[in-house]
């Protein structure tokens, strides 16, 4: 008798893409689980007659995986003949797979492959994993359930690592059963009718014109305007008009309606708007206000005509000063396989590399420039005033922009051993694309490092550009957890279930690496392979050569570094993770994060005051200075900052403020209000270099001045800021007077205000060694 019957293909509405469930049976529990959830519908007595087909309760540590389709294939086929489709749409048959507990997801691949009749001529499968638990149950409206998604990525995470074990990506829980799980797989849609294609023959044949070669509408893509805080004003007002629920707590961000009104606003602007209207006023947001005035240059699609944008491409692209950096880089380099480039960036996250890669096909097209263009897992198109798909190539010289991301999709053979083609691709910096590379014709491929996002590219980028409703306030928080990472913010950002669902999927990665936190330094010698740190932890250049072989790792946020030791009780830990990278040059900046948690921790911790002896900047000469304790510490934003420090004052208690994320107030860590000595700022750094930002003085003079109108007297005043750089103390004694940057003019009127002091610190006294 055949298994409990189970409907597993789908063609779905929304996605626009063949998907397909393999559901993997536990071979001594009765009980099912789509993403982890249990579904009691099946009897105890099915199980029995699924041992009877030879699935024993012997097999213990094995996955019995079984793939229902509604025909057969042979019925699918002669289906879709008759009805004239492509012979790509076809339901495979049943099929049954045992795997061990210890197979990785590259085997579980090959398995499947063996089992399909035809695979070579599918499109290759992509395996997703429920980001939450489903219930199979009620069977009947299970696909219209996943349906409800509206897109895979919202739901589900693309298991891309072809190394990943199975029992690591699906570990043991209360919910989900150690050997029985549930795995979407989706074949993407034809290719015929890929969007990139759309995209090249749109851009060639809009309103009967040619793209190709015509300079004159570059101004009809390409948009270029300068922001005032006014303007953001502006557009809040036309979409608080639209959504008048958007400041509600409950509020999902929506997109009807919101791109809309975002995009008719950005083009009521002029091209170049030279104002510097900065509309200082009593009642704002001092953050949000210094983005103020700034020029934003974008590329719209829609003037394209496209009624489906290609995949990671928003139809609203920031052009990122990354983007003009990278363009400077490739050109005029010799069109020749020597002179090939890859671009790579953050794993896990939006940085933009595939964006930049048709950004720089859309110049190519204006300028007349032919090249080959490889879709995101498609074909490769020679574009130029003629678009046709190849297979070889042996004309000219000509550069080749590919898409390519690890197993799931790399550049085609002809361009790889092609001496005559110059590639420039975009993948993320794993293995897989380490071995695609080394089936080049020529090993001197460079290799750049894209920057991470930058606070203000998040920010605007969020109010403007994106096609849901942000509101700045949720960026701001989401920004306190998650970084700047752009796909995570804009996601928390758009619900507060979104945004409780990321924080606790990031938690739950932070946690399986802290398992894991005694080998610390080999923990991050695979970073770019291993997925699990992703969530937690970034990558990010060097210096301004952007190498991937120099690329820096670092924790995204305060937030994600406690919680990686929270659960480590002993002293000892954090400290010998600290002192095991105290040499790896990838690692300082995460070793300078750690140092400044350690430091923050160690002050609040003091029970009594503690002096402390610091040297001058200006003349060397040194001091006592003495901290209070204790002293409650407490988390800020702009809004908060005068609430928090008008108790601290009138209770006259001492106060710690440090800063969640370094948008708020860029020259400081932490802001110390002790009643006998006024205000410190305090800056914390394991670098010999960190110079200072006037913006971040600027707004905490603002603020400092709403307070003394307000509590008046209660405040010691002084001419001067007191500004203590806490360092190592073996770099204490050769550190020096810091520049001031971003204040323009106003530099030197700062340097003249601020007395700056060294104050060097023992990590072993800070981790309660001594």
């Amino acid at each position: 008798m055949a298994p409990h019957s189970y409907k597993s293909t789908f063609r779905s509405r929304v996605w626009r893409e063949r998907v397909c469930v393999i559901r993997i049976l536990n071979s001594t529990e009765g009980q099912e689980n789509f993403g982890g959830v249990a579904d009691s519908s099946i009897p105890g007595k099915q199980l029995e007659k699924r041992k009877g087909m030879g699935i024993t309760s012997k097999i213990l540590k094995r996955f019995n995986v079984e793939w229902t389709s509604r025909l057969s294939y042979t019925q699918t086929v002669q289906q879709t003949q008759r009805n004239g489709q492509r012979s790509e749409h076809v339901d495979e048959p049943i099929f049954r797979l045992t795997m061990c507990i210890d197979d990785t997801v590259s085997e579980l691949k090959a398995s499947i492959r063996r089992m399909v009749p035809r695979y070579d001529t599918l499109k290759k499968p992509l395996f997703y994993k429920l980001n939450k638990p489903m219930p199979i149950a009620p069977e009947d409206n299970l696909q219209q359930r996943i349906e409800n998604e509206e897109k895979i990525k919202n739901c589900a995470t693309l298991l891309a690592k072809s190394s990943d074990d199975l029992q690591d990506l699906f570990p043991k829980s209360d919910e989900v059963g150690y050997h029985r799980l549930h795995v979407i797989v989706k074949f993407p849609m034809a290719m015929i009718n890929h969007p990139a294609k759309k995209l090249i023959y749109r851009a060639q044949f809009q309103d009967g014109s040619l793209l190709w070669k015509r300079q004159d509408l570059r101004s009809k893509v390409f948009h270029t305007v300068n922001l005032t805080y006014s303007d953001y004003e502006n557009l809040e007002k036309c979409l608080s008009e639209l959504y008048p629920d958007r400041q509600e707590k409950t509020y999902q961000a929506k997109m009807d309606g919101a791109r809309s009104v975002k995009l008719d606003f950005l083009n009521s602007l002029p091209s170049i708007n030279a104002s510097n209207d900065n509309d200082d006023g009593d009642d704002i947001d001092d953050e949000l206000h210094s983005l103020f005035p700034t020029t934003l240059e974008y590329l719209d699609l829609h003037s394209l005509g496209l009624k489906k944008l290609p995949p990671r491409m928003p139809s609203l692209l920031l052009i990122r000063q990354e983007y003009k950096v990278l363009s400077e880089m490739l050109d005029g380099l010799p069109t020749e396989a020597a002179h090939s480039t890859l671009i790579t960036g953050q794993p896990g996250t939006v940085t933009g590399k595939t964006s930049y890669l048709y950004l720089h096909l859309v110049k190519c097209m204006i300028a007349g420039t032919p090249c080959l263009f490889q879709t995101f897992d498609g074909p490769v198109y020679h574009v130029s005033e003629f678009i046709t798909e190849v297979r070889h190539w042996s004309g000219e010289p000509i550069i080749a922009i590919c898409n390519a991301n690890g197993d799931t999709s790399q550049p085609p053979q002809f361009i790889l051993q092609n001496e005559k083609i110059q590639m420039i691709a975009a993948s993320s910096p794993d293995a897989e694309c380490a071995r695609w590379l080394g089936k080049m014709s020529t090993w001197s491929v460079k290799k750049f490092f894209t920057k991470l996002w930058s606070p203000q590219e998040l920010v605007l980028t969020g109010l403007f550009l994106h096609c849901n409703d942000l509101v700045y306030s949720r960026l701001q928080e989401a920004t306190a957890y998650f970084g700047f990472n752009p796909r995570n913010c804009f996601y928390a950002s758009s619900s507060p279930l979104i945004f409780t669902q990321i924080k606790a999927t990031m938690l739950n990665e932070i946690c399986r690496v802290s398992l894991r936190i005694r080998d610390f330094r080999s923990l991050f010698d695979d970073f770019s392979t291993t997925s699990s740190l992703y969530s937690g932890f970034e990558m990010s250049p060097k210096d301004d050569q952007r190498l991937l072989a120099e690329a820096q790792i670092a924790a995204v946020s305060p937030w994600a570094l406690d919680n990686l030791f929270k659960r480590q009780l002993e002293a000892d830990v954090s400290y010998n993770a600290y002192r095991s990278i105290m040499k790896a040059p990838k690692m300082g900046i995460l070793r300078g994060q750690m140092f400044e948690r350690q430091v923050l921790k160690f002050f609040a911790g003091l029970k009594e005051n503690m002096p402390f002896r610091i040297r001058s900047l200006d003349d060397s000469m040194t001091s006592h200075w003495v901290y209070p304790g204790p002293t409650s510490c407490s988390s800020f934003y702009p809004l908060t900052f005068i609430q928090l420090l008008e108790v601290a004052v009138t209770l006259k208690k001492p106060l710690c403020l440090t800063m969640p994320n370094p948008l708020n107030f860029p020259a400081v860590a932490s802001i110390l209000y002790d009643p006998s000595q006024g205000f410190t700022g305090i800056q914390i750094t394991s670098q010999t270099t960190h110079p200072v930002v006037v913006m971040g003085f600027k707004q905490i003079q603002k603020l400092y001045s709403r307070l003394v109108v307000g509590l008046g007297s209660s405040i010691p005043l002084g001419t001067r800021w007191r500004f203590i750089f806490v360092v190592p103390d073996d770099i204490a004694a050769s550190f020096t007077k810091q520049p001031l940057g971003g204040g323009g003019t106003d530099n030197q009127g700062w340097l003249k205000s601020v007395d700056q002091y060294v104050l060097g610190l023992k990590e072993d006294m800070i981790w309660l060694k001594t």
